[in-house]
């Protein structure tokens, strides 16, 4: 795994929403539902990705979505559409069965961020399939990881200070 900080522009998805699964079951069922609606989506954007996006909100109550990136204003019954703003997203990818994939997120959230000089937004992070997901207990599969980050102010400040 070879973090990296990057530049995204926004996007909308639409998918079905739930509180975060309990279990990995749970997440691979969510998935199902997603899977048997997607064909009422329209104007889907033309790859293969779909999007499992958790958002802990500001009441405390968090949420998971499994849906795709679209284009379209229309939102199928039993769905939901959500904004995925742009900005800094530190990046990874996650190499093996999707139940360790917590793992990799927390690498990211308690060691990595501590050594970067970035920290976590308080936005939805995301998982991003697409053609390199070879199934959820497959060991070569591989999804990527996204956590919006904006630059630590305490560690900017000291930097600039360095530099002086």
């Amino acid at each position: 795994m070879d973090p990296r900080v990057i530049v995204m522009e926004g996007f909308s998805v639409i998918g079905v929403s739930g509180s975060v699964p309990a279990n990995e079951a749970e997440k691979l069922q969510r998935w199902h539902t997603f899977k048997q609606r997607k064909r009422t989506l329209r104007d889907i954007r033309k790859t293969p990705i779909t999007i499992g996006m958790t958002d802990c909100g500001s009441n405390g109550e968090g949420s998971y979505i499994a849906g795709m990136p679209v284009i379209q204003s229309d939102i199928p019954k039993g769905m939901i559409q959500k904004e995925v703003p742009g900005g800094l997203y530190v990046m990874a990818t996650h190499r093996g069965e999707s139940r360790r994939m917590l793992e990799t997120f927390d690498y990211l959230y308690f060691e990595w961020m501590a050594e970067s000089g970035y920290r976590p937004l308080a936005q939805a992070s995301f998982e991003m399939y697409d053609e390199r997901f070879l199934g959820p207990d497959n060991p070569d599969s591989k999804i990527d990881l996204y956590i919006p980050v904006s630059i630590e102010t305490s560690r900017t400040r000291n930097r600039s200070l360095v530099s002086q």
